[in-house]
């Protein structure tokens, strides 16, 4: 049976809601162990890395920046690999970063789907705790790690505004579709993304 790509999107988004209603404040508390907390993070990226056939820049943006953090985070646990206290200080402010990324990728689901008049003043609002989370968190480790600190890939916001006329151009145009992906090329979460639209392309002929 043939289920439209929306309402799977809007399955989503419903389940999401329940899932996150049903677990407001259930982070990390102060009796989980590291190996909790650990498992808690390996469970909310498997949404931040799953969903292959959401083709966004912004989602693309998100898998880089867990990467990313992912190597800022383990640079600090082996580095407050003896100091108990801080090193759950760090995995419970890990988590809070990974459940910050999936907010933010879940505010693009329901902004797609939103047809209010308020559309984005409630994607606004939707971003607004994520987003300070995130940056704070960001800045706690960079301070920590100093000139072992790797930075951040720049978004999309970013590649548009650095990228040459001709590109711009070219990622404007309607015509082209996923011209965005012209400011990714060569990236490994690109390339993933890319390689598992083939191989599900590639079932569905086979079934056909």
């Amino acid at each position: 049976m043939y289920i439209p790509a929306w309402l799977l999107v809007l399955g989503i988004i419903v389940v999401y809601w329940f899932y996150k209603n049903s677990n407001k404040g259930k982070t990390a508390s102060k009796a989980d162990s590291l190996d909790d907390i650990e498992a808690k993070v390996a469970f909310f990226k498997d949404g931040i890395f799953n969903l292959e056939h959401l083709d966004s820049p912004h989602f693309i943006d998100t898998q880089n920046d867990y990467d990313i953090m992912e190597v800022n985070y383990l640079r600090l646990k082996e580095r407050y690999a003896h100091t108990p206290a801080k090193l759950m200080e760090l995995a419970q402010g890990w988590l809070r970063y990974v459940m910050a990324l999936r907010d933010l990728k879940q505010a693009r689901l329901i902004l797609d789907v939103d047809f209010s008049d308020n559309v984005y003043e409630n994607f606004d609002e939707n971003i607004k705790q994520p987003t300070i989370a995130k940056e704070e968190i960001e800045k706690k480790f960079k301070a920590l790690l100093g000139k072992d600190w790797q930075r951040l890939m720049p978004n999309y916001f970013e590649r548009v505004k650095k990228a040459s006329k001709k590109i711009r151009e070219e990622e404007e145009r309607d015509d082209i579709e996923d011209a965005w992906k012209v400011l990714y090329l060569g990236e490994t979460n690109l390339e993933k993304m890319e390689k598992l639209k083939k191989a599900k392309k590639e079932a569905q002929e086979v079934k056909a």
